[in-house]
């Protein structure tokens, strides 16, 4: 949209054309465009006529403090003129400058680089003043100056009160006795030093130690069981040892063999003994208990323990109150292959003697797969028949306790040796007297004794 401008200029141009001179008159105003730039405008009165206007011509740039101008025109000389806007300034930063202690500062500012307008003024910014920091006094010593205190401005170090140097105080001398030499220590001179510092003002020297005193130290043997002592030397002024006493170690005992005092069995420990030929001591030691029994006809000759007896074995109680044994039960009647090889006839049964084997007890076929009887210590009378036909057992041994052997009781056996240490045993009806001292003469005695009982 274009303004109309204050004043209307009119300009009569008079134009003669190629065939015809008609008198033309154009009218010009001056207006502002959009961007506030001056137009002007031809108002033409020959209507015959069409303008061919061409593209605007920079005549002059503008800048930031002067107006440009351009122009456009028509081919019949027709010319139009308008003006160009100042441009924007070109913003450059003047930068902010820090206060110091003793000179002002700046704040940030701008100017046109081109023009050097000022756009933003920088402020002025008042001095800090000294930041007061203290310097602490430093006492003299002996041998270096001291100061006193000063100040300093801890931002610029600008010094605002000066130390001043205080002299050294010097040393203040110290007598330093001299020591006597000993056989264990160095002596020395008389000397000095600085109370103060401690310096050195007069060094003293060394004195060398004496001689030792020399005491020999009587060593000892070492015995069995002692360590002993070599010879040494010490001084008996100082204790210096001079030649060290060496520890000689102990010979250790020399025994000599092992002498049985008491034998160990199955249930008592023994002892034995030997004797150091060096120094007469005596060493003991204990034998422990074999815990092997060394059973007799069921009874450990060691201990006295009786074999407890086999399972599944009938017992009868007697008139005198003590048992008989009867033989197997139904257990191994019924299951032969089972039976065990060793068969145990007890001394005891239930915690009361057993004192016979009764008759035919062990004359079955579970007493045909035996291959041992053992007939314990304190039975007295072994029944007729009662190992009839066993004719897998080849030995037995009767104890002492037995009195009385029913007929037949081994008969169909296959023995070998029959042991039994007592002699004089009698065929009963007879009268006739035996030795079974001799285990092979008695086993061929049982084997016949078909009908014949001993007493």
């Amino acid at each position: 949209m274009k303004k109309q401008t204050k004043t209307l200029l009119i300009i009569a141009t008079v134009i003669v054309l190629c065939i015809a001179v008609p008198v033309v008159i154009f009218l010009t105003k001056a207006n502002k465009d959009d961007k506030g730039g001056e137009e002007t405008q031809q108002i033409t009165t020959q209507p015959d006529h069409i303008h061919t206007i061409s593209d605007w011509v920079i005549i002059k740039e503008p800048t930031c403090v002067e107006e440009g101008t351009r122009e456009r025109s028509c081919e019949c000389g027709l010319t139009e003129t308008e003006k160009i806007h100042t441009i924007d300034h070109t913003e450059e930063i003047d930068k902010a400058i820090a206060a110091t202690c003793t000179e002002t500062g700046l704040t940030e500012g701008k100017h046109c680089s081109v023009c050097n307008t000022v756009l933003v003024k920088q402020e002025t910014v008042s001095a800090k003043g000294h930041t007061e920091q203290v310097d602490k006094a430093v006492s003299p010593t002996c041998t270096k100056d001291g100061k006193t205190q000063g100040k300093h401005c801890s931002v610029c170090n600008t010094v605002l009160v000066k130390q001043e140097s205080v002299k050294a105080t010097g040393h203040t001398e110290v007598k330093d006795n001299a020591v006597a030499a000993t056989c264990s220590q160095k002596g020395k001179t008389e000397g000095s030093h600085c109370k103060t510092c401690g310096t050195v003002i007069k060094a003293q020297k060394d004195i060398d130690k004496l001689a030792h005193t020399e005491v020999v130290d009587k060593g000892y043997d070492a015995t069995c069981t002692k360590n002993g002592l070599s010879d040494g030397k010490h001084c008996s002024v100082c204790g210096t040892v001079i030649a060290k006493q060496e520890v000689i170690s102990s010979r250790g005992h020399s025994y000599g063999s092992w002498k049985t005092i008491s034998t160990a069995t199955c249930s008592t420990s023994g002892s034995s003994q030997r004797t150091c030929t060096a120094c007469g001591d005596v060493q003991t030691s204990t034998d422990p208990a074999t815990g092997s029994h060394n059973y007799v006809n069921g009874k450990c000759n060691g201990c006295g323990k009786y074999l407890p007896g086999s399972d599944h074995l009938t017992y009868t109680l007697k008139s005198d109150g003590t048992y008989a044994c009867k033989g197997f039960d139904t257990y191994y009647i019924s299951r032969p292959s089972q039976i065990p090889t060793t068969i145990v006839i007890p001394a005891y049964y239930e915690g009361i003697r057993v004192t016979s084997i009764g008759y035919g007890a062990f004359n079955s076929p579970a007493g045909r797969k035996v291959k041992e009887f053992i007939i314990s210590d304190g039975i007295t009378d072994i029944g007729g028949q009662a190992f009839y036909d066993c004719s897998m057992i080849t030995s037995i041994s009767i104890p002492n306790s037995v009195t009385s052997i029913g007929t037949a009781a081994f008969y169909g056996t296959d023995l070998q040796a029959v042991y039994i240490k007592t002699t004089g045993w009698k065929q009963s009806g007879t009268g006739s007297t035996y030795d079974f001292s001799d285990p092979y003469a008695a086993a061929s005695i049982f084997r016949k004794m078909s009908f014949a009982a001993y007493r």
